[in-house]
C-alpha cells in the first residue's frame, strides 16, 4: 500500500496539465483533455516510455534511446512514479533488445561518455574471445 501511496503522491507533485501545455490532435482525446482541464484535473499525458513489454508473466516498460540522449525532464518524472509504483522502467541503446539498462545504469552510461560498467565487461570479454581464438589459429 505504501508505493500506492508514493505514486500517487509524485503524481499529485506533477504540473498542472493547462491549455497552454500540449493538447492532443485526435479529437476525441482533445475533447476530453479540455473537459478534465476544466474541471481542474492533473493531467499527464508527455513522457511515457516507447513500449510496454511482456515476457511470460513480466511485464515492464521500455524507452528507446539514441546513443548518448539524455531522458528528458518529464520522462524522469513518469519513469519515477512508475518506479514507486513498483512497476520496472528499462532503456534501450540504439533499439538494442539484449542488455536493457535500469533508468540509473542509463544515467552511468551517459555519465562515462557512452560505456556502462556491463558494455565495459561485454567489450572486455569479446577481447577475451577475439584473442582465444587468434591463439586457437596460431596452434593449428
Amino acid at each position: 500500500m505504501e508505493w500506492l501511496l508514493l505514486g500517487l503522491s509524485a503524481f499529485l507533485q506533477m504540473p498542472r496539465y493547462n491549455k497552454s501545455m500540449y493538447l492532443p490532435e485526435n479529437p476525441s482525446e482533445k475533447r476530453f483533455a479540455l473537459e478534465a482541464i476544466k474541471r481542474g484535473c492533473g493531467l499527464h499525458r508527455a513522457g511515457w516510455p516507447d513500449f510496454i513489454v511482456r515476457v511470460g508473466e513480466e511485464v515492464f516498460f521500455v524507452e528507446v534511446k539514441l546513443r548518448g540522449d539524455a531522458i528528458r525532464p518529464d520522462q524522469e518524472r513518469t519513469f519515477s512514479i512508475l518506479e514507486h509504483l513498483g512497476l520496472k522502467v528499462r532503456i534501450s541503446v540504439n533499439g538494442e533488445f539484449d542488455n536493457l539498462l535500469t533508468v540509473e545504469e542509463y544515467h552511468n552510461y551517459i555519465t562515462l561518455s557512452g560505456f556502462t560498467k556491463r558494455q565495459k565487461d561485454m567489450d572486455a570479454s569479446s577481447v577475451i574471445v577475439k584473442e582465444k581464438i587468434l591463439e586457437f589459429k596460431k596452434k593449428a
